[in-house]
Formats: structure tokens, C-alpha cells, sequence
């Protein structure tokens, strides 16, 4: 995350304790050698910055292209992931879903403290 959006994890926190915070988030399920979904929630206030970092803008963008940010971010960590876990495995992602909710485990979680938020990635197998 350092290189492509300028921040970095500071600490984590265990998935039991997660604080009831709202968060955008991306759910990408994904289907080949494993099959299940993968979610990625942000803080609502670092997902913007996130998204003006990774456009280069000088000020805030709108929440249309926050979206769009967090939905890629989604594809992106998954398709990490999934090419941690089977190097050989050819996956098909389907298109993102975003949603906004209040911050809670789905699946395998763990939840990471950034500068001015969190970021929680989770995965679900079928």
C-alpha cells in the first residue's frame, strides 16, 4: 500500500476487536482452483485520502471516485492474495460489490491500523 497509495500500516488490531466504526467496502468473490470472497473495508475518512493519492488530485475527490479507489483496491489485494495462495491458479473476479457498513468480520479477518484510520481485509471460502 506504501508505494501506490502512500501509507503504511502502523499496527493491528485482533479481529475480536474490532471498534464499531463505518467503512467503505469492496467484496470481490472470486472462482477457479478456490472459490469464495474476498472483502476489503477502509475508515470512510482514509478511504478518501487513499483515493486522492492513488489520482494524483491536489484536493479531495468525490465520493464517486472513492468508490471507484476502493472498489479497484478490492481487485487488486485479491488478486495478491489469491496468487500468494495457489501461484499456478487461474481465477476469474467478478466486479466488485461496495457497500458502506459499520466495521465487522467476514470470514478470516485481520484488521490493520493506518495513519488516520483502518483498513480490514477478509476471506471467505465456499
Amino acid at each position: 500500500m506504501s508505494t501506490m497509495f502512500f501509507t503504511g500500516i502502523c499496527d493491528e488490531i485482533p479481529s475480536h476487536e474490532l471498534p464499531p466504526e463505518r467503512v467503505l467496502t469492496s467484496i470481490v468473490h472470486f472462482h477457479g482452483p478456490l472459490s469464495g470472497a474476498f472483502k476489503i473495508a477502509v475508515s470512510e475518512r482514509p478511504a478518501a485520502t487513499l483515493a486522492t493519492d492513488f489520482y494524483g488530485a491536489e484536493s479531495e475527490v468525490d465520493r464517486e471516485a472513492v468508490d471507484s479507489v476502493i472498489g479497484e483496491l478490492g481487485n487488486i489485494v485479491c488478486g495478491a492474495v489469491l496468487s500468494h495462495l495457489d501461484p499456478a491458479g487461474l481465477f476469474t473476479l467478478d466486479t466488485p460489490q461496495l457497500d458502506a457498513e459499520v466495521l465487522a468480520p467476514f470470514g478470516l479477518t485481520r484488521c490493520f491500523v493506518l495513519t488516520n484510520g483502518l483498513v480490514a481485509v477478509s476471506l471467505k471460502f465456499e
